[in-house]
């Protein structure tokens, strides 16, 4: 959850938009999250840092990766949003056994390529078989919700909030790329293309919206993916 961290103030902070998981978590721990002060936050914030710190040099490994779990769930009672987009299995593709000297570990780069087309075309197809992006505009809806909801009310906000016309076709693109991009993953002359325009794909969307952290780890994904792309890269 570290990345989140890097908006700390409009994730975590008074006046920030915050969902709670009222199905995960017990009504007390809620209530506490929920009145939280602040400089407590901060002050949870610098000390997760210190275990995180403590934990990545090797100094008293239990307790810190103890403190650091307890932390992380009080900041998910804070702010629910990102709990249940954790995208655990594109981290657990990256445990299988050593693949031998092979220069290509297929197996790897083969489940790595299954979720990401998982993931896109799952996307694309729930904005237009359930969704709306076809026959209505929902990016213009979301450009007038208030600052602190979706988006995130930057300089791209102002472009598009007057132009429904760019709007309805940025849509329309993003559902397109969403089915093209796995296909390009597949095709071996293409993929480091596409993982290239995956990458550019989500830099710009987090320019737009408050993305969840399933984003994030899809820049690791996207990079290893790309190193086991390169000929003479070795596990």
């Amino acid at each position: 959850m570290l990345p989140s961290f890097l908006f700390f103030k409009e994730n975590y902070l008074a006046g920030s938009f915050r969902f709670q998981e009222h199905d995960f978590f017990p009504g007390w721990l809620l209530a506490l999250a929920d009145q939280s002060p602040d400089l407590l936050l901060i002050s949870l914030l610098m000390l997760m840092m210190i275990f995180w710190f403590g934990f990545l040099m090797g100094f008293k490994t239990q307790i810190s990766a103890f403190a650091l779990t307890l932390c992380a769930y009080f900041f998910y009672a804070r702010n629910a949003f990102y709990l249940k987009t954790l995208a655990w299995d594109m981290l657990l593709v990256t445990l299988v056994p050593f693949c031998g000297f092979a220069s290509h570990p297929l197996l790897l780069r083969r489940l790595l390529r299954l979720q990401f087309t998982f993931i896109y075309m799952y996307a694309a197809l729930n904005k237009i078989i359930p969704g709306n992006w076809m026959r209505e505009n929902p990016l213009h809806y979301l450009m007038h919700y208030p600052d602190q909801s979706v988006m995130r009310g930057e300089a791209l906000k102002g472009l598009f909030s007057f132009r429904p016309e760019l709007c309805y076709l940025l849509g329309i693109l993003i559902v397109s790329f969403e089915f093209i991009l796995p296909v390009l993953l597949w095709i071996p002359r293409w993929s480091r293309w596409g993982i290239a325009a995956g990458i550019l794909f989500h830099l710009m969307l987090s320019l737009l919206f408050h993305v969840p952290l399933l984003f994030l780890l899809l820049f690791a994904a996207y990079g290893l993916l790309f190193g086991l792309s390169v000929p003479s890269c070795r596990r």
